[in-house]
């Protein structure tokens, strides 16, 4: 645990310098190319010294990772299995009605009708709260 705590300290870091050098928007391709070169080092040094074998796979993800969280609270990085995961999970919130929703103050409330289905011919806009079912209070 220290140590996958080590590289992800040493790559958020890493990730960090390279994402305000590159935030910049330098109109100079060779400072970009300058981090870059920095990144392949580090990632050299840490996969022939770390005191552990790390697949640089994991290194290159967790620099992902670590540059997309130094944005904002809503950008992230999902491995190629985890966004399958994520698509599987939210195919069958898009069935049905054809309606997206949530809870919102303990209230269903549409988050978006989807173009072409029973719910959006119906006038379900976003927004619209789902009070009962059938009759049925939900």
């Amino acid at each position: 645990m220290k140590k996958a705590f080590v590289i992800g300290s040493l790559l958020l870091v890493l990730t960090l310098s390279l994402g305000g050098s590159v935030a910049s928007k330098s109109a100079d391709g060779s400072a970009t190319y300058e981090q870059l070169k920095l990144f392949t080092e580090v990632l050299s040094i840490v996969q022939n010294q770390y005191v552990d074998e790390v697949a640089p796979k994991d290194l290159i993800y967790s620099a992902i990772k670590g540059t997309l969280r130094g944005l904002d609270p809503h950008s992230s990085f999902l491995d190629p299995d985890s966004y399958k995961e994520m698509q599987v999970e939210t195919s069958g919130s898009f069935g049905g009605l054809g309606i997206e929703i949530t809870l919102r103050d303990d209230v269903l409330t549409v988050v978006s009708p989807i173009e072409g289905t029973p719910a959006y011919r119906a006038g379900l806009q976003t927004g619209d709260r789902i009070v009962k079912i059938d009759g049925l209070v939900t």
